[in-house]
């Protein structure tokens, strides 16, 4: 028997092979990849939150955009802004309340807010650390620690005019200096630092009967997760119909009412195929 030592770079005619298209157009994309440069902070999605002390409210937070700049290759908005977009999802169970206050704390510096617009719903007020109205707003007792909460920005119209259930407004904050998209944002997720609350204020008399007040805040971490002592406990009854995508999950009595049903629609089937 005669081993030939066949080198794999060669034909079996002794002519140099081709090496195979999948695997050169794999190395030829490698190469591209290593000099483009590295991907910037990319922004997280949608964040839906919901919670409360009262009754839920459910917020939004979408379309986030930071200011890269109003030049060539900039995104519009100055680098001292950012906007996003606040949607009050709310069920309607709860209405007329509306979105009134809403903060963002634990940013990466201090901050401070020379002026915020909004799309609709406005006009709204700017707050940071240090001219916050009414301190934190009240949030302390809803898993906000200190009074007044350090780094913390947000809006507050003193009640007046807010969200209404469905309802959204593009917010734009303009800082006193230019922001780091770094102080929001950890590669693809929110920094664990942060933390959001909201305040709903004039829901009907009888809410408030019902679940104590009329008017609900909360407070989550960065995961959209209540924070602890967050007042998260609400009333019976004050928690049904407070997500945003209003799915209604079915109580254990109907499910073995509708299993009951689907049994017996199966059996009547039965019995007339066997007739």
């Amino acid at each position: 028997m005669f081993v030939t030592n066949h080198d794999p770079r060669r034909a079996p005619d002794g002519s140099a092979a081709r090496t195979p298209l999948v695997p050169r157009a794999l190395a030829a994309a490698a190469a591209v990849a290593l000099l483009l440069p590295a991907p910037a902070h990319a922004l997280p999605g949608a964040l839906d939150l919901c919670g409360g002390n009262s009754y839920t409210v459910c917020v939004r937070l979408s379309d986030w955009t930071f200011g890269t700049g109003t030049g060539a290759g900039g995104n519009g908005l100055g680098t001292d802004q950012l906007r996003f977009t606040l949607a009050n999802g709310t069920a309607a169970a709860y209405a007329p309340a509306t979105v009134t206050t809403f903060l963002i704390a634990g940013l990466g510096s201090a901050y401070d807010v020379a002026s915020v617009s909004a799309s609709s719903g406005g006009p709204y007020v700017g707050v940071s650390s240090g001219t916050a109205p009414n301190a934190d707003n009240g949030f302390a007792g809803v898993g906000y620690a200190t009074s007044p909460q350090p780094s913390f920005v947000g809006f507050d119209n003193g009640g007046v005019t807010g969200l209404a259930a469905g309802q959204a407004a593009t917010l734009t904050f303009t800082f006193t200096r230019p922001i780091a998209t770094t102080d929001f944002v950890d590669g693809d997720a929110w920094r664990s630092s942060l933390r959001f609350a909201v305040h709903a204020q004039g829901a009907a008399p009888e809410v408030g009967a019902l679940c104590g007040a009329t008017s609900s805040k909360a407070a989550w971490d960065a995961t959209g997760a209540p924070l602890p002592g967050a007042g998260d406990a609400r009333p019976a009854g004050c928690g049904d119909g407070g997500t945003l995508t209003g799915a209604v999950v079915p109580e254990p009595a109907t499910l073995v009412l509708a299993a009951t049903g689907m049994a017996g629609i199966g059996l009547v089937a039965r019995r007339r195929r066997r007739g």
